[in-house]
């Protein structure tokens, strides 16, 4: 819409250009704790208005209905705040660890987590997500002194790795620890869904309070239906979300993207696992590894490990 004057306003919806097609378009708001809520400036502009009403309580005797509109306020600002901050946190956390890789300073990575990190069997020879991690950034991206160890073992569980936290985390000293698990946790099905939330939020206070790492969670890979002992595994996945949110960490969300690319692609769940039930084979781990690094922004499509075939 044009005003009198020919010229375009400034506040007017126009037709975008081909080169503004690829920015991202503004969502609608969600009252959701999510990242799409976060927004520094609504925090701010809430305790502007509180600070605003506070000055006219002084200057009008705090009257009742200016004291009760405070209140509302300060009542809005406490309901939302924890969902602002962990949203913030939660990106703040993954900006933390991609922004090691802008710098020289070498870096100790902790993968851990059960058989699946382990890597043990099933991969037949192929090399798991955390060895496909180390080729990416120790070879492809040159950062030959950064350090990736592998501590993940077969069948562990959340309270198994607590119990050795000293031996496979803290001793090594490490800037970043990446942990996948919950697949050995969700044996214990809807009756151990609270205990196992417990437990993933004592791995990371610990991890926090004890060595001030960063911490990138991710949620395990889908199952068949063949696998009826982990049923539940889809809201074990969905505890795993809740406490990244929650307590303000990385997340790398593996079960929602294996899921995407089976649709996507028109594949099969089967075509990715090498016991028709749980364990990925070679190309799962390969999924693993591009799902990593894309989270991280090392992904490159054209380098050895990122042409790596995925059906």
């Amino acid at each position: 819409m044009r005003g009198r004057d020919g010229q375009v306003p400034r506040n007017d919806i126009c037709v975008r250009s081909e080169s503004e097609f690829d920015r991202p378009v503004p969502r609608p708001y969600s009252h959701s704790c999510s990242s799409d809520f976060t927004n520094t400036r609504f925090i701010m502009s809430v305790r502007a208005i509180i600070d605003s009403a506070g000055k006219r309580v002084s200057m009008k005797q705090q009257t009742g209905l200016i004291a009760l509109w405070r209140f509302v306020l300060k009542s809005l600002l406490l309901l939302f705040l924890p969902c602002l901050q962990a949203g913030e946190s939660v990106a703040d956390e993954l900006q933390l660890i991609k922004a090691l890789f802008d710098k020289p300073d070498p870096v100790v990575w902790i993968l851990t987590g059960d058989s699946i990190t382990h890597g043990a069997l099933h991969t037949h020879g192929h090399r798991s997500y955390p060895e496909h991690f180390a080729e990416r950034v120790r070879w492809e991206m040159g950062r030959v002194r950064d350090v990736v160890i592998n501590t993940g073992i077969s069948g562990d569980t959340v309270p198994g790795l607590i119990k050795d936290l000293d031996h496979r985390v803290l001793q090594f000293r490490p800037a970043v620890v990446s942990i996948m698990m919950g697949m050995n946790d969700a044996h214990a099905g809807p009756e151990g869904r609270e205990a196992f939330r417990e437990a993933y939020i004592k791995l990371v206070s610990r991890l926090k309070d004890e060595a001030s790492v960063l911490i990138l969670l991710h949620t395990p890979n889908p199952v068949t239906t063949a696998a009826t002992r982990r049923s539940d595994l889809p809201a074990y996945a969905q505890i795993i979300r809740e406490v990244a949110r929650d307590r303000g960490v990385a997340l790398c969300d593996q079960d929602k993207i294996w899921r995407d690319h089976i649709t996507g692609r028109k594949s099969n769940l089967n075509y990715l696992l090498n016991d028709g039930t749980i364990h990925p084979n070679g190309p799962g781990h390969v999924l693993f590894a591009h799902s990593l690094c894309k989270t991280l922004g090392i992904h490159d499509p054209a380098s050895n490990t990122g042409r790596l075939y995925v059906p």
